[in-house]
């Protein structure tokens, strides 16, 4: 068998047996970066800005019901996911204000639906490059909402998010 850069692997070029726990969010693995379908100098490293990058997020839109899933079949709750994907990121990274539903902290949340499940089909996502390791899967966990800040996210209306930095308040 070939070894393939880390910088142009992706999941769905591994086997199931061959995939670490980092890909389905089992605490004591770090994520791992260089899953990203395209070549280092694409992913803008240097600068962090995931616009620019090829790939943008890539599956960024199936990443809660994708860890979900996994998590749900491994007997963790999603107390452990709101954990390892809210409150976990925020700290590691600074952003005092996030990661937590609480007075004083932005109410930025999704209103999931845990139970009920879809089939990812890659054309139909919103994403910058319309490729998935998802595509054809079932997934659990239908987000039926998005909010930033306490408003509801329209998908349709221009972006009004903006670039958080370590320690960035309001």
């Amino acid at each position: 068998m070939t070894r393939r850069s880390s910088s142009t692997r992706t999941p769905s070029r591994r086997t199931t047996d061959a995939r670490s726990p980092a890909s389905s969010g089992v605490p004591g693995f770090a994520a791992d970066p260089s899953t990203s379908p395209s070549t280092i100098d694409l992913k803008h490293l240097e600068t962090g800005d995931f616009g620019a990058a090829w790939g943008g997020i890539a599956s960024l839109q199936l990443g809660l019901p994708a860890v979900w899933t996994e998590a749900r079949r491994r007997g963790f709750t999603l107390t452990d996911v709101a954990r390892w994907m809210a409150a976990a990121p925020a700290a590691q990274t600074g952003l005092t204000m996030k990661g937590s539903i609480e007075v004083g902290y932005d109410a930025d949340f999704c209103v999931l639906a845990p139970d009920d499940t879809f089939v990812v089909d890659a054309k139909s996502l919103q994403h910058k490059n319309a490729i998935t390791p998802y595509d054809g899967r079932t997934l659990d966990g239908v987000v039926r909402s998005t909010w930033l800040r306490g408003h509801p996210v329209d998908i349709e209306a221009a972006p009004r998010g903006r670039l958080l930095t370590r320690g960035a308040q309001r």
